[in-house]
This record gives structure tokens, sequence and C-alpha cells, in this order.
């Protein structure tokens, strides 16, 4: 919820995880298909390691717009960094407005 917007998504996400015990990281894949209510399908792959997260998707539009997209999508990349805000009770922990690049 942003707002006034409220967006519902639901889908499986299937894992693939290693861990490398000497080093104490682990590598982890991610492929899936998600359902945006009344929107778009999404078939979505993600790549984390340590505390990044990079990620592929595409969105099917299946709406009322449709016809005018033609039933194309979009394609999009997302990077994230896990774990940062980890108290929310400190100021310094709060997001006020999320960004979106």
């Amino acid at each position: 919820m942003q707002g006034a917007y409220l967006e519902n998504t639901s889908g499986l996400l299937f894992n693939y995880r290693t861990v490398d015990r000497e080093y104490k990281t682990e590598f982890i894949l991610q492929l899936g298909t998600l359902y945006r209510i009344q929107d778009a399908i999404i078939s979505t792959f993600k790549c984390v390691y340590r505390s990044y997260q990079l990620g592929l998707s595409y969105d099917i539009n299946v709406s009322s717009l449709k016809v005018a997209s033609n039933r194309r999508g979009g394609l999009e990349c997302s990077l994230a960094i896990l774990g940062i805000f980890r108290n929310a009770n400190r100021s310094a922990s709060k997001t006020i407005c999320p960004h979106f690049y």
C-alpha cells in the first residue's frame, strides 16, 4: 500500500540454496510466477548472494488494458540490499517514503 494505492500479489517462488560454510556465505536462486490481482501474470527470477538480491521479471498484462498492450508486458530489473533496517523502533531505521529506480 502506498497512499491510496493497493497492490495485491500472490504466487509461488521455488528456491535452490547453496551454503559455503568456510566463507559463511549462501547463494540462493529463486524462480517462480506471481499474479497481481486483476492486472498481470509475473514470471520472476532472482539471485541472492550475501545481502544482495538481483531480480529479473516480466509482466504479462491480463487486465482490461490488454487490448491496448496486445498482452505484451514489461521487463523489469531490480537490485535490493537486504537486512539494513534491523530495528524498526530506531528513527535511523525508518523509511519515510520508498524510492523506486
